[in-house]
This record gives structure tokens, sequence and C-alpha cells, in this order.
């Protein structure tokens, strides 16, 4: 995947204006009385946006407004449409799923040539950019549907610990944007228990790399192993968090 390709996949920004550009709407013509009409595209462009509402570039419905070419009363109009919530959240899932499926292929990838150093920190670079696209770009639909995904997959017994990590690092992520307080520390409580399951899991990975002769990618689960303080972890959610009790 080439850097375009990566932004227009990945960056939500990117995979909204491509999906306008590739949306036609039905004529509305010879529609029955009663029937769905077809969603115009600028309805439609609205209901995308709204994956990004929230975000850096649309913080206000102001910038929606300007982007898609509505009036401000016309999207609070339809913001309070069930339809129209229900495309966001259909287009959000469809998102997720490009998203979450290489977020996980990008943290089991290897290079070309594992011994050169650079084609890591190329993967590293191409992690954090993934990321960091999370903390700047996504709006709050985003963060809503992500939450059943991003549990059920951090609870598949075939994910990596490599991936589990990834995963570890997205769900405190979208933690800090969550508003829902029940939601957030669902997800919290249980990045707290993942993180006694990456311990194991680096155990684990750890015995194998070294009964293979992987000398130098044993050393590394064990170099993870020794910086991953439990203690220090759940620590640290607490201080950014807050505690439910406190919450309470």
């Amino acid at each position: 995947m080439n850097e375009a390709e990566f932004q227009e996949q990945l960056n939500i920004n990117f995979w909204i204006k491509k999906k306008v550009r590739e949306y036609h709407a039905s004529s509305r013509a010879g529609v029955p009385r009663g029937d769905s009409l077809p969603v115009p595209k600028h309805k439609y462009h609205a209901a995308l946006l709204m994956l990004a509402y929230g975000g850096k570039d649309y913080c206000d419905l102001s910038q929606v407004s300007e982007e898609t070419g509505c009036s401000y009363n016309l999207l609070a109009k339809w913001r309070t449409e069930r339809k129209f919530w229900a495309l966001a959240e259909e287009a959000a899932d469809e998102f997720l799923k490009i998203y979450l499926e290489f977020y996980v292929y990008l943290a089991n990838a290897k290079p070309s040539n594992p011994d050169a150093e650079k084609g890591w920190d190329d993967l590293a670079r191409d992690q954090g950019e993934m990321l960091s696209q999370v903390e700047i770009n996504w709006g709050d639909v985003l963060f809503e549907r992500a939450y059943e995904k991003l549990d059920k997959m951090s609870r598949d017994p075939k994910i990596s610990s490599k991936a589990l990590t990834q995963l570890y690092y997205l769900m405190i992520a979208c933690a800090r944007h969550w508003k829902d307080e029940d939601l957030k520390f669902k997800i919290i409580d249980r990045c707290k228990e993942m993180n006694r399951e990456l311990v194991e899991g680096f155990k684990d990975a750890a015995k194998k790399a070294w009964a293979k002769g992987e000398k130098r990618t044993a050393e590394g689960f064990l170099e993870i192993i020794a910086n991953w303080a439990i203690s220090g972890n759940d620590d640290f959610l607490d201080m950014a968090f807050g505690s439910r009790k406190k919450q309470g």
C-alpha cells in the first residue's frame, strides 16, 4: 500500500472524501409515495462527516455546513432523524472494519529484511501514524461504534501478543474521548485485565522464539516483559482516567 492509498483507506477525512466522490444517488423520479427516497449526495456527505464530527477539523457544525454546502438549520434537522444516524453508523462500521483489520495486520507485520533496522522503524512509524489519526481526526460516532469491536477483538484467543499490545494502546486512546463514563470504565477495566494477559503472552512468545533459535526476537520479548510493569500501568490508568469509585 503506497502513501496515497494508506491515507485514503485509513485516514477518516480522506476516506470520507473518497466515499463521497464514488457516491451516486439514485433518481427520485418514479419512487412510489410512501417509499423511502434515495439519499441525496449532500445528505450522504453530511452523514459521513458525523464520523469526523468532534475531531480536529470538524469540531463545530458550522464546519460541516461549510464543507457540505448544507445550511446549519438543515443539518440540525437531519440530526434528529434516526435514518440519518443509521447511515452514519453503517459508514462507521465499514470504516472500522478496514481500519482495525489493517491495524492488527500492521502490528503482526515484519519488514522484508527483519535484520534491517530501517524496516522496523518504518513499521513503527506507520503504527504511530494510525494511532495519531484516532486522537486527531476521529469523531464521537467512530469512538462509540469502536467499543464493542475493540472489546471483542481483545478477547480473541488467536490474537498475537503484538496485536494485543497495539489494541491496548488504541483502547486507551479511544477511552480519552468516550463521553459515556460507564463505557469508559468498562474499557479501562478491560485494559487492566490485558496488562496481565500481555505479560503471559510475552512470556509464551519468548519461549517459542528461543525454541526456534530466534534469539533476537526472544530477547525483544524479554525486554518488553522487563519494561511492562503491571502495577505501574494500572496506576497510570487510574491517574489518567480516575477510578470508578472516585467517579461514583
